[in-house]
């Protein structure tokens, strides 16, 4: 069976579950808990010693989905299960009672483990990230590239955070960490013109370089680039920071994912020429 991998996330515990691990394990439990029922009802145990250690390692992951989850209720049926399981006998013949009752026991142990753990989940609130979000939601990518990630490292840790804002629709959180990121770049600007700002304001910042940037002159090899870096450090502070980090503006999809992009190009375009 091929399942599609995505993640379930809880809204309230943001815990990534592997959705095909769960999906699968689940429908294998459920299967064999409709193939005992089957043979209970037809009167034949004759079974495969393995199909035990299939069971086995459905219950496994299911255990340890309910781990990554907080689910703790839904264990103690699942881990009565995995006892069970256990004692399994080598084989399962309809003609001995003990082995017939041993199915019959795993049949009942297995539906209130499955009746259990569906009124456990029933309890949260619980949503998929498709396919297209994952990248933005992964610890394990350089969401802005290496060359941005090794200029700024410090800025590593809110540019995870706004893709995985992103990636669960939080649309005035991404952009407020975007806003952060930006922190790191824009001292970083100032300490490469040898501004000298006691505090870190934007405005004051933004000021001063505007300043170093005018007194280099036209001449200056880099003042395009500084210029146009300045530029649109001002309209950030303007038409975003100002709004996002003062609780003056809320965001939807279309305008945080073109902030996204934006601040996602110019700190590229930093990286560049400046790092921390």
């Amino acid at each position: 069976m091929s399942v599609q991998r995505q993640r379930f996330v809880s809204l309230w515990n943001v815990i990534q579950v592997d959705y095909g691990k769960f999906l699968a394990s689940h429908r294998a439990l459920s299967g064999f808990v409709q193939f005992a029922n089957l043979t209970l009802s037809v009167g034949n145990c004759d079974l495969p010693g393995e199909w035990a250690d299939w069971v086995m390692e459905a219950v496994d992951n299911l255990l340890g989905e309910c781990d990554r989850l907080g689910i703790t209720v839904s264990k103690l049926p699942l881990n009565r299960l995995k006892m069970h399981l256990e004692k399994r006998p080598a084989r399962f013949r309809s003609s001995v009672p003990s082995e017939v009752r041993y199915v019959t026991d795993f049949h009942a142990l297995a539906n209130s483990a499955l009746t259990t753990l569906h009124d456990e989940l029933s309890t949260r609130i619980m949503f998929s990230i498709s396919s297209d979000d994952m990248s933005y939601y992964s610890d394990e990518q350089r969401l802005f590239g290496e060359a941005v990630h090794a200029a700024f490292p410090s800025a590593s840790y809110d540019i995870q955070e706004a893709g995985k804002c992103r990636a669960l629709g939080r649309w005035t959180a991404t952009v407020m960490h975007l806003m952060r990121a930006l922190d790191p770049a824009i001292l970083a600007f100032q300490s490469a013109l040898n501004v000298s700002v006691p505090k870190e304001n934007w405005q004051q910042i933004i000021d001063q370089i505007e300043a170093a940037i005018k007194g280099q002159g036209h001449k200056h090899p880099d003042h395009q680039w500084n210029s146009e870096a300045s530029a649109f450090f001002r309209v950030l502070k303007d038409a975003w920071r100002n709004h996002a980090m003062h609780g003056k503006d809320q965001y939807d999809e279309e305008r945080a994912s073109a902030v996204y992009d934006s601040v996602r190009g110019f700190l590229r375009h930093l990286a560049t020429k400046i790092s921390e």
